[in-house]
C-alpha cells in the first residue's frame, strides 16, 4: 500500500511529530484530544493513528489528513479499490468501500506483520464495544472502526474466527435521535452473520 511503501522507504516515520493547531485541527465529537491537547503540543504520527482508531479521535484525523494530504488519501483509497471517495468533497462512503479498505488492512497486516500488527492491535482495542462485537462471544476477537453522528451508526471490521476471519460492514441512518438504536441493530446483524 502507498502508506506502507512510504513508511518502508523512509518517507514517513511513525516517530515524526506534528504540532496541534486548533485553528486547523479542532473538531468536537469523538475523541480525547479535544479535552487534553494544548495549542502547539506535539504528537507522533503513531500516537495520532492510535487515538484516531482506538477512540475515533476527530482531531487526530484532522492532523493526519493535514500531514498526508487529502488528495493523497483520496488517491490511496481509490488505489485500494474505493469507488465512493469523498463525493462532492463530503465524508461519505459505502459498505462496499469500507469492506474493501478492511480487506486491504487484513492483507497488509498479513504481508507486513510488524507495521500491520500495530494497525490490527489498534482495531482490536477500540474503546467501542457496541456494534459488531456487542453480541458475539467474549472470546471472539473483533477489530473494528465505528463512525457515528446523530441518527447514524456505522461499523466496519474483521471478525477473527480461527482460520476463517471475515469482514463485515453495516451502515445505518435515520435510526432516531441518537446513534444507539443503529449500533444495537448492527450488533444483532453481526450476531446473525456469526451464527
Amino acid at each position: 500500500t502507498a502508506v506502507g511503501i512510504a513508511y518502508t522507504e523512509g518517507l514517513l516515520s511513525l516517530d515524526e511529530r506534528m504540532a496541534y493547531n486548533p485553528d486547523l485541527d479542532y473538531e468536537g465529537g469523538a475523541g480525547t484530544l479535544q479535552f487534553t491537547a494544548a495549542p502547539g503540543q506535539t504528537f507522533t504520527l503513531r500516537e495520532l493513528a492510535q487515538v484516531m482508531i482506538r477512540v475515533s479521535d476527530n482531531i487526530a484525523w484532522h492532523m493526519l489528513t493535514r500531514r498526508l494530504g487529502k488528495e493523497n488519501l483520496k488517491a490511496f483509497m481509490r488505489s485500494l479499490g474505493g469507488k465512493t471517495v469523498y463525493p462532492e468533497d463530503k465524508n461519505f462512503s459505502t459498505a462496499e468501500d469500507l469492506s474493501t479498505y478492511m480487506r486491504a488492512t487484513l492483507d497488509f497486516a498479513q504481508k507486513n506483520p510488524e507495521l500491520g500488527g500495530l494497525l490490527i492491535d489498534d482495531l482490536t482495542h477500540s474503546i467501542y464495544k457496541d456494534g459488531l462485537p456487542a453480541l458475539l462471544p467474549e472470546d471472539v476477537t473483533v477489530g473494528h472502526k465505528v463512525g457515528a453522528l446523530p441518527a447514524v451508526a456505522n461499523d466496519t471490521g474483521i471478525v477473527f474466527l480461527p482460520d476463517r476471519p471475515y469482514i463485515l460492514t453495516v451502515m445505518t441512518k435515520d435510526v432516531g435521535a441518537s446513534e444507539n438504536p443503529g449500533f444495537a441493530a448492527i450488533g444483532e446483524i453481526s450476531r446473525l452473520i456469526y451464527d
